[in-house]
Formats: structure tokens, sequence, C-alpha cells
């Protein structure tokens, strides 16, 4: 499915007479993005401008609610998140559980969906043998980037993004040290590997990093040091929002000396701040639960609120969790 080209046909952002009224449920046609929150979208047949406060897909077809206040309509969106993946799947003649796990990170990236973009992802996954979300959402981000994932080079860039060095575990099972110098010391090598430039521009994140996503952009930092003998790896996420000037998702992960991944989510909503934590070994649970009352104490200072339960990393695909992002709100047409 192409995303239409309405350029000749949309002249006016007025919208026509539709002959609905509140209480009608109807079917809205998204077009296409026009600028920023502003959309292009038919009804009836009829194309008219809307503001959303959700990021829409190109060609979706969507159930809604009709509201009218005045001289506005309120279009109340129905359809639930499972509902949407039906319908998009439905659309597209996909009914795989690997299409499903695409389209959701396709959604999740805020990319238009084509048959090409599904077909280029299932392509690799297949390809490479691999079937997992981290890699498809990985994926979808570097298309949002508009690179191209069949290029040289990009195997480098996702074993980064999906934290795979070969499953390799690490030899140097040391016991962590808790002294207040030993954090120090952490906290001392981590400004200094996030300060750090390079100017030879042969990181394969330097081009990444560089690429505008439109009204979104990912900017991934490695990091990578070793202190006392024991070393520590991962990567910081954030998730830059050009329109409002601010970061609005940051990712924390860290690979464990025994081998356990870890990455902390956080996430800006509705003026709040949320902090999830997910594992890859549940083991540590009790750990974690013993470490809860204090993390609750230091992150309520900076306005945080943290999730008490230590959640599975299946849930987590490396940039978000598997209950945001698909959810739909409203838009509301201009007049």
């Amino acid at each position: 499915m192409k995303s239409q080209n309405i350029s000749n046909i949309l002249q006016t952002s007025a919208m026509p007479k539709l002959n609905i009224k509140s209480g009608d449920f109807i079917k809205i046609n998204v077009v296409k993005r026009l600028i920023k929150n502003k959309w292009a979208v038919s009804v009836k047949g009829k194309v008219f401008s809307a503001l959303s406060d959700i990021d829409l897909i190109p060609g979706q077809k969507l159930k809604a609610l009709v509201n009218q206040s005045g001289n506005k309509l309120y279009f109340q969106i129905q359809d639930s998140k499972s509902e949407l993946l039906h319908n998009i799947m439905n659309q597209f003649g996909a009914s795989d559980n690997l299409s499903k796990l695409i389209l959701t990170s396709l959604i999740r990236s805020r990319m238009p969906i084509t048959s090409g973009i599904l077909h280029k992802i299932r392509n690799y996954l297949l390809r490479n043998k691999k079937n997992n979300k981290r890699t498809a959402r990985s994926l979808s981000i570097l298309l949002k980037k508009n690179i191209d994932i069949s290029s040289e080079g990009i195997d480098s860039v996702l074993k980064i993004l999906d934290f795979d060095d070969g499953n390799q575990k690490d030899k140097n099972k040391q016991k962590y040290k808790d002294e207040p110098e030993h954090k120090e010391k952490i906290k001392t090598a981590l400004k200094k590997q996030i300060e750090k430039t390079s100017r030879t521009g042969d990181h394969p994140l330097q081009l990444f990093n560089h690429l505008n996503g439109k009204e979104e952009n990912w900017i991934i930092i490695p990091y990578n040091f070793n202190i006392d003998g024991i070393q520590y790896k991962g990567k910081i996420k954030m998730l830059y929002d050009y329109y409002n000037n601010k970061i609005v998702k940051f990712v924390f992960s860290v690979k464990s000396i025994y081998n356990s991944e870890w990455d902390i989510y956080c996430k800006e909503n509705n003026n709040n701040t949320k902090l999830i934590v997910f594992c890859n070994n549940l083991k540590f649970k009790k750990i974690f639960e013993k470490q809860i009352e204090l993390l609750k104490i230091a992150f309520n200072k900076q306005n945080i609120e943290i999730d008490t339960k230590l959640h599975s990393a299946i849930e987590f695909d490396g940039f978000s969790s598997d209950w945001d992002d698909i959810s739909l709100k409203k838009i509301d047409t201009f007049t």
C-alpha cells in the first residue's frame, strides 16, 4: 500500500460538509502528514485537514465516534491497541506473528507503513535468522532515519543497538565492590565516556546520531570501561522531541559481569515521569525488591515515579515497553 499524494486535491483547511452528527460512528482514512501535528484525512471521500495529539499512519483506517462542540467536530478514536494492529494487518493481508511484530515496531517508531518497508524488515530478519522484537524495532528506527538496512555495515550498528556481542559470557565474575570510592570511579568513567568525542567519524553510531529522524530523533551513546578488573558496558538512549525541544524518553542499559542485561526506561507522560526496570534474568528480583525503597526515595526527589515491579526483558523492545506507544486518543478537525 502506497501513501497517497493529495497535493492536487487538498486546497483548504476548512472542513467540508459531511452530513454527520454527534453520536455517529464513522471511518477515517489517514492520507498523509502535512506539518507537525497537522494531517490530511479523508471521511466519506472528502479530504480535509485535521489536528491530532497522536501520530497517525498514512494509509491507516480508523473507527471513530463523532462529537460536536460549536463549529468543531471531535473524532474519538474507538480502536483499541489490538483492534488497531488487527485492522492494519488485514489491510496488508498479513496474519503471521512476524508481521505483527514488524508492524508493532513500525507504529512505535512512527513510520509510515508500506508493503515495501514490511518486506525489507521481514527479509532481513529471515535472512539473518533473527526473530525478535528488539531487532525489528532497531531496523524500524534505522529506516526512520533513511538508512538503507541492506547497506554494508548495518550489522555493526545492530550489534550495538541490540546488545549482541556474540552472546559470550564474561569470564570475569568478581564480586561487585560496593565501596563509595568504587561508585565514584564508575560515575567518573561513565561521565568521561558520555563526553568523549571523536574527530575521525569512524564509529558506526556517528552517522546514526547525526541523521535527523524528522519530528523526533533517537541519540545513542555506548559505553565500555574497566574498573578494578570489572568491565562495565551498555548504552544510553535518548529520544529528543524537536518540536518541544526536550528529551521525552531515556533508556539506560547495562550488561552486568554475570551477563545479565538491565534496561532502565524513563518516559514523560502527561507532565509526569515514570521509570520502569526490565531484566533478562528475574533471579535478581529479590535483590531488586531489597533496593526498591531506596530507589523510590532517590527518584522521588527528582519527581520521578518508579514502578516497584521488576519486569521481564521480553516486555521491552530496547526503546519502548509492550504497553505504550500504540494507544490512540483523538483527532480534532480544523474549521
